[in-house]
Parts: C-alpha cells; structure tokens; sequence
C-alpha cells in the first residue's frame, strides 16, 4: 500500500539499521523492521534545540512513505507497533536522562518535561513524509509555547508607527538555535538509546 520515495530522506534513512547514521549524520536508535506498511523507525538527532549537555531531539518515523497523520489509521498492525515503539523510545529517553542526571550528581527530585509534536504534508514543511519529534524542554525550549496558558498571559507588545508592521500586537520569546551534542555524548546517548530501544 505505501512506498518508498527515492528523494525522500526519510524514506532512505528508513533503510539503515540500528546504529548506523544517515548522511546528515542521525543515528538509528530504534526500528521495528522494514515493512512499509507496518513498520517505524527512529533517530537521535546530531543537534538540539535544547541544551546539547543534557538534552536530545528524536525523530519518530514510519518506514513507508506517508503524508498524512490519518493513514496510520488504515493499517491496524501498525498502529500497535507505532504505540509499543513509542512507549518504548519515551521510557529510554527517560531513562537515559536519568542516568544522565545521576551522573552529573543533580540533586532534587528526577522530573523530565518532555515535548512531542508531528508534521505532515508540505506547505512550510520541507518534508512531506510524517514525522513527530520527541524532545526534552531544557535551553531555550524552557519557555511557554503559543499553546500553553503562560504564553496567552505574556506581557504584549505594540509595534511602533513606522515599522513595517506598525500596530501589531506580539509576545518576545527567546530565539530559537540548533546546537550539536558533543560526539562523545551523541555516542554514549545513542547508543544507550538503541540498547535500550531494541526490538
């Protein structure tokens, strides 16, 4: 039912196999096999959002090439794999955190806030192919989100007269900027992650 695109990266990423990295460097963490109707795959990113010394970004992504979140819905099996292995990558990330956090002798109570979001289609997406990424708030990521009541209750700004969008009304947030993890730490995490992710 679904394919495989040549120009697609995640399609070809999809072929790797656990611990092997892609051109743009992301290591297969996890994979549930190469069916393309069944199966999902996903990878540690070389960069992060987040604070690249204690945070990671994981891309969570079906091995056939699907375009919208919807037809996951059309094959059962899938979904249920879908599930266990995003059960499965949540519970590593969290555990590889907490060791991380042992490590570096933290004191306090272990509570990771974790983020989780998908796109699909095209537009501004510059992959068509569905993915959902999985990460942790820490860096700059630790502010509200245009969805979150702390963003709604953000102190508003007005655009002065004569700028180009005079009158506007907006919020300041903290930009946002991909930072590499050290290849030590990407190494260690990976990993840990595909030890611990392993179908």
């Amino acid at each position: 039912m679904f394919e495989r695109q040549d120009d697609c990266n995640f399609c070809n990423e999809g072929l790797l196999e656990l611990g092997q990295c892609s051109d743009y460097g992301a290591m297969v963490v996890l994979k549930t096999g190469n069916d393309l109707n069944v199966d999902w795959y996903a990878t540690l990113q070389p960069k992060t959002m987040t604070d690249p010394e204690i945070g990671m970004n994981i891309m969570f992504v079906p091995v056939g090439h699907l375009e919208y979140f919807y037809q996951t819905d059309d094959l059962a099996d899938e979904n249920a794999k879908g599930g266990i292995a995003t059960a499965r990558l949540r519970k590593a990330m969290h555990i590889v955190m907490e060791e991380e956090w042992e490590m570096r002798e933290e004191t306090g109570v272990f509570f990771p806030p974790e983020i989780e979001y998908g796109k699909q289609s095209k537009g501004r997406n510059t992959q068509p192919h569905i993915h959902t990424r999985f990460t942790d708030t820490s860096g700059w990521l630790a502010q509200p989100y245009p969805s979150d009541t702390g963003w709604r209750k953000k102190e508003t700004y007005t655009a002065p007269d004569g700028d180009e969008e005079a009158g506007r009304v907006y919020v300041r947030a903290d930009p946002s900027e991909s930072k590499p993890l050290s290849k030590e730490r990407f190494e260690r995490v990976g990993n840990r992650l595909v030890e611990l992710c392993r179908f």
